[in-house]
């Protein structure tokens, strides 16, 4: 059995999968497999893949566009690991990735279903933002106040978590990662690593990007797990709301969405300062983003 799955679902991303591929191929620890499960691209995917000769990548094709959850699902039931690494096809691994996952995962008890780590998020290939994981163990009383974890390139799993819980839901068009991580969690816990080991690199097409998805997928999962996301976490949609509602030009139901965020968590600080620089339009809005992320990078970047 090879020790770690990667699972990598793709659609039309012909000219930047080979960045993730040879992430890949390019880690200090080699006992892994590649899986490219192509969710019906009519750009030239299969050959980018099938122009590899390492026998470490596999191709998969569907017939047609069946959505990254089912490639996900699909890439599953096709592996041969002992342990699943996720990877969007516009994402990039750095070196030492599975190795250091490998590490924890190894040295981890029953208890434990899966290890996340810090990534830095690329926009235009330039560093935009850094997402700090927690240090140590999480569990669900974490990921039901927010999404501790991030998505599904910063998460390797153990085989065993897919044998216990369901499938990844096919059926959400967004959040599908947070849907998997309120589930995992509520059977195992998670190890967070606090060293960025991931590029995330936001584009056009990304579905963080694409407001009716975004909101579709929020509302989808409120449904779905209302029972026991807390007002924090629900607060934290209202937020991510009215950062969509700003790239659209809807100031006013940008407003809107920061002021439920503030009704149903008054205490976090972050909700009054993009409500404050939401009336001012746009561009005045942008700016005060940069800055946050700005002062995030130079703390956080420091320390790594």
């Amino acid at each position: 059995m090879v020790t770690v799955s990667v699972v990598i679902p793709t659609y039309n991303r012909a000219d930047v999968l080979p960045r993730a591929i040879e992430s890949v191929l390019n880690q200090t620890y080699g006992d892994f497999e590649i899986i490219v499960v192509d969710d019906g691209s009519t750009d030239n995917t299969e050959e980018v893949v099938t122009s590899y000769t390492d026998d470490r990548v596999d191709y998969i094709p569907f017939d047609g566009n069946k959505g990254a959850n089912a490639a996900r699902n699909k890439g599953i039931g096709q592996s041969k690991g002992k342990y699943i690494s996720f990877l969007d096809s516009d994402d990039k691994l750095l070196p030492t990735y599975l190795e250091e996952c490998v590490v924890q995962l190894d040295n981890s008890g029953d208890d434990i279903g899966a290890v996340f780590t810090s990534f830095r998020v690329y926009e235009d290939d330039s560093l935009s933002d850094i997402t700090v994981a927690p240090s140590g163990q999480v569990g669900f009383q974490d990921i039901v106040e927010e999404n501790s974890i991030g998505g599904f390139s910063c998460i390797t799993v153990k085989r065993t978590v897919f044998e216990s819980i369901e499938q990844l839901d096919e059926d959400l068009p967004s959040s599908q990662d947070y849907d998997f991580f309120i589930r995992l969690l509520n059977s195992y816990d998670a190890i967070g690593v606090e060293k960025p080991l991931l590029e995330y690199y936001l584009s056009d097409d990304s579905i963080s990007t694409n407001i009716e998805r975004k909101i579709g997928g929020q509302i989808q999962i409120e449904k779905k797990h209302r029972d026991v996301l807390s007002d924090k976490r629900l607060a934290n949609h209202h937020y991510s709301r009215g950062f969509l509602y700003m790239d659209d030009s809807s100031r006013s139901r940008a407003i809107s969405e920061f002021l439920q965020a503030i009704q149903l968590n008054p205490l976090y600080p972050w909700y009054y300062y993009h409500l404050f620089f939401s009336f001012f339009g746009a561009k005045v809005f942008k700016y005060s983003l940069y800055l946050k992320k700005r002062a995030k990078i130079l703390l956080y970047g420091s320390q790594q």
